[in-house]
C-alpha cells in the first residue's frame, strides 16, 4: 500500500466517530497539514516518474524499438493518432504499458526520423 494511502487511513482511524471511518471527520488543522503533505507527496512521485522515464527513453531498446517500429510499417498509410496508438501498444516503447505517448512526441519522431504519414483533412 503506497504511503499516501497509509496516511489516509491512519487519519480515518484516528477520528472514526460510533465505528464510522471516514475522511470527513478529520478536524480542519489536521486536514492542512494532510494537503500539504499531499502536495508534496505527488510533486515527489511525478518527479521520480519522470526521471525514470527520462532514463528509459535513452535504453538502447527503446531506440532499437523505434526503428524496428518504423521498419515493420509503412508509415504513409497511417494517421498520426494510429501510429501514436501503435507505440503505446508496444510493451517496449509504452514501458509495458506505464508511459503513454503524446501525439507531439510521435510527430517529432516521425519528422525526426524523416517519415511521412497520412495527414486527415
Amino acid at each position: 500500500m503506497s504511503p499516501f494511502v497509509t496516511k489516509v487511513r491512519q487519519l480515518e482511524d484516528k477520528y472514526a466517530h460510533d465505528g464510522k471511518v471516514s475522511f470527513m471527520y478529520v478536524p480542519e488543522s489536521e486536514c492542512e497539514k494532510f494537503y500539504q503533505y499531499r502536495d508534496w507527496y505527488f510533486a515527489h512521485q511525478e518527479k521520480a516518474g519522470n526521471e525514470h522515464w527520462m532514463k528509459y527513453a535513452r535504453t538502447k531498446a527503446y531506440h532499437t524499438a523505434i526503428k524496428d517500429l518504423f521498419n515493420r510499417i509503412d508509415t504513409r498509410k497511417y494517421t498520426l493518432d494510429e501510429i501514436t496508438k501503435m507505440f503505446d501498444s508496444d510493451p517496449v516503447l509504452s514501458n509495458h504499458g506505464h508511459h503513454i505517448h503524446e501525439n507531439s512526441s510521435v510527430h517529432a519522431l516521425l519528422v525526426k526520423n524523416g517519415q511521412e504519414w497520412r495527414h486527415v483533412r
